[in-house]
């Protein structure tokens, strides 16, 4: 059993019942650990912020006990901004974590398109959890306007994997961050795409060996 809280948090138009979220959730279950896997949607999709899903992190944690937080992709950059607010955080395993976003959120949607989804208000993106179209506030954009994702300097010990053909998050993101926190942070590349899914049994392997590393679980518990 282990002394640490475990949290995962999953990606952008995602939800607890991703593939990777219940990856994580059984696996961890085999060490005797209940981890805590919210759903990030809040308060709801359209009201969807990276704020919102922090300030979610922080309501959940217990500040008596120490945490380790998992994130996937989007969830992996509230992981990291959580821990840089929340001291309770001791370590992090970022699974193609969304550096960047800020960036590549405004190339990907033009100066005319973000006239048109400020005036409307919102617009329609696919939710891969409800595999429909749904309504996604301009109050998303203007939240991420105020995050820079850059430079980030975390204290912790960090776990990042990333796959090589990641074509959502290009792993060169994951690259820089390394570099910047290079006595806390290990990047382990995987010839994979973004959502990893043929990678799980070395994701599992490699974050196994981390968290029996720093001893957040024990190898009696494997």
């Amino acid at each position: 059993m282990s002394q640490f809280d475990f949290i995962y948090l999953h990606g952008f138009a995602s939800s607890p019942k991703s593939k990777k979220a219940k990856f994580f959730d059984e696996h961890l279950r085999e060490c005797g650990i209940t981890a805590c896997v919210p759903d990030l949607n809040t308060p709801s999709f359209r009201e969807l912020t990276l704020t919102n899903q922090i300030d979610l992190v922080g309501s959940l944690l217990n500040e008596h006990k120490n945490q380790i937080a998992i994130g996937s992709s989007m969830g992996g950059l509230v992981a990291t901004l959580s821990a840089l607010r929340f001291p309770s955080i001791k370590a992090l395993i970022l699974l193609a974590p969304g550096f960047g976003i800020e960036k590549r959120w405004m190339q990907l949607v033009d100066a005319d398109k973000r006239n048109v989804w400020k005036e409307d208000g919102a617009i329609d993106v696919f939710h891969y959890a409800s595999e429909r179209n749904e309504s996604l506030g301009y109050s998303f954009v203007e939240d991420l306007e105020t995050y820079s994702t850059r430079n980030i300097q975390v204290t912790i010990p960090t776990l990042i994997l990333h796959g090589i053909n990641d074509d959502v998050v290009p792993v060169s993101e994951s690259h820089h961050f390394a570099k910047q926190n290079s006595e806390f942070a290990k990047l382990i590349e995987l010839n994979d795409g973004h959502e990893l899914a043929t990678s799980l049994p070395e994701i599992w392997q490699a974050s196994k060996e981390f968290l029996e590393q720093h001893s957040f679980i024990s190898r009696r518990s494997i």
